[in-house]
């Protein structure tokens, strides 16, 4: 199951298991190795991979079908939240000013710009 959701994830992003491993700087067939029950993930590799696919570990473990845990909290509702940082308070246009930013910011990294 772990190596499905790996290859499933890697697809999303475009990738093959090969190009996905030399990505992370793996040593070749080592994520594929996982399919074949060859040898088991780490606690390393397996945090490495969530962080890398922006998931949890139990999404990929299978334990969960939730991609994000449960403490990670939507950015959007946290600023609509937040009345202050650093001690002074946010107004409306900052708050906005904010989510223009954040929402740039993932564009230009997910290549949408």
């Amino acid at each position: 199951m772990f190596f499905e959701i790996i290859k499933s994830l890697a697809n999303e992003k475009k990738l093959s298991i090969n190009q996905l491993e030399r990505e992370l700087g793996y040593s070749r067939n080592s994520l594929a190795n996982y399919k074949s029950k060859k040898s088991k993930p780490s606690a390393k590799r397996v945090d490495e991979l969530a962080k890398f696919f922006n998931v949890s570990t139990d999404y990929l473990l299978g334990n969960t079908d939730k991609r994000s845990s449960q403490l990670d909290i939507d950015l959007d509702e946290a600023l609509d939240k937040s009345v202050a940082y650093d001690g002074n308070e946010l107004s409306e246009n900052d708050r906005e000013a904010i989510k223009y930013l954040l929402k740039d910011y993932f564009a230009k990294k997910d290549g949408n710009l």
